[in-house]
């Protein structure tokens, strides 16, 4: 039996209804002018990535459908995300995002987990 994966919540801060209400929301047009993606310190690496990341579930989680998947990945760093998730549960995800990225890899975050807790286990995955 494999045993489940640690889930880990984090809550952040919930902004006011009042400053809700100033902002914009990113425009489907790659060409209007978006307002930043805030960032935070992540845990203990204090690397600063975007409080809205793109996980490996939905079309991420998917095999032979690259050309989708490749454009929810682009769109979302052309939004200015910078955290991303995948696994290797998520099919093709890992591959979506080497495809992906290209030159916007080293301002990317990636993130993975898998269902071994320990170290050596972990890189064996």
């Amino acid at each position: 039996m494999t045993p489940e994966p640690i889930v880990q919540y984090f809550l952040l801060p919930v902004m006011p209804k009042s400053k809700l209400q100033n902002q914009t929301m990113p425009s489907a047009d790659p060409n209007l002018p978006t307002t930043p993606i805030p960032r935070r310190p992540l845990g203990r690496t204090g690397q600063p990535v975007t409080i809205f990341g793109l996980g490996g579930e939905g079309v991420l989680r998917t095999h032979g459908r690259e050309a989708e998947a490749v454009a929810v990945i682009q769109r979302a760093v052309q939004q200015g995300v910078n955290y991303f998730e995948t696994a290797p549960a998520y099919a093709s995800s890992m591959d979506y995002y080497g495809v992906a990225l290209g030159d916007s890899r080293p301002n990317i975050f990636l993130a993975s987990k898998t269902h071994d807790r320990t170290y050596d286990g972990s890189l064996s995955a």
